[in-house]
């Protein structure tokens, strides 16, 4: 048999992850789908990603106690973690209720790089309203920690907020490199909407949220951007209808 990469071993796991992401695999599914032992797979995952690194969404930790489960999607009723902090959120938008038929695939989260998980955990709830989707620390995996928040009334979508990983994952060169994009506002960005861009803009300045550009008219809408903790740009905007004709 050829030699397969340890990388390919985990991108196995990986591509049963994105199949069956509605459901919640263990640590045992990804090793089978890996050919690999439950043992080895944890020592490849953590010498391949480090004790930060990525792990695909929707991995549940095993059966062992101690060790909590993880959804991609979350349930009924969301979990909560106890860090969760409930604060009003901004001024919605009506979401629209579309029939999702045989669709098999939908984004399910976006990613910001942040510097410290629970400085922006603490950012995101307690400035921003959102609530905590998932807070999952699997130790089997290096502690890693897959942290998403998300606005309330929009369960199906989250944004992770994603420790920088350092070797063997991305060198220190590497990661100062992504420091210094999050420093410039350009690791990323967020499009959030709001039915009232002046209300919302007021509402997150009285909480201390560090705009950089204030709400202004553009043909698309009434647009306005600011900054999280770790320097990432966010654009707040309320779009016009005439916008999308």
């Amino acid at each position: 048999m050829a030699f397969v990469p340890p990388a390919r071993h985990l991108l196995r796991a990986n591509d049963l992850a994105d199949a069956r992401y509605f459901e919640p695999l263990g640590v045992d599914d990804l090793a089978r789908a890996a050919g690999l032992s439950r043992a080895h797979f944890s020592r490849e995952f953590r010498r391949a990603f480090g004790e930060s690194g990525g792990v695909p969404a929707g991995v549940a930790a095993g059966a062992r106690p101690g060790v909590r489960r993880a959804r991609l999607r979350p349930p009924a009723t969301p979990h909560v973690s106890r860090r969760q902090r409930s604060r009003p959120g901004l001024a919605s938008v009506a979401s629209s209720s579309v029939d999702q038929g045989d669709t098999m695939i939908r984004i399910a989260n976006a990613q910001l790089w942040v510097h410290d998980q629970d400085e922006a955990l603490a950012a995101s709830t307690e400035k921003l309203g959102m609530e905590v989707r998932s807070d999952v620390t699997i130790a089997e995996l290096g502690n890693f920690r897959w942290l998403t928040v998300g606005p309330a009334g929009q369960p199906d979508v989250a944004i992770a907020l994603m420790a920088i990983p350092g070797p063997p994952v991305f060198e220190a060169q590497t990661v100062k490199e992504v420091e210094s994009l999050m420093a410039k506002g350009a690791a990323g960005t967020i499009f959030l909407a709001t039915d009232d861009c002046q209300a919302s803009y007021e509402e997150l300045k009285g909480r201390r949220v560090e705009f950089v550009d204030a709400p202004e008219e553009r043909p698309y809408g009434i647009d306005s951007s600011f900054r999280d903790p770790s320097g990432n740009h966010l654009r707040l905007t309320q779009v016009l209808q005439t916008a999308s004709v």
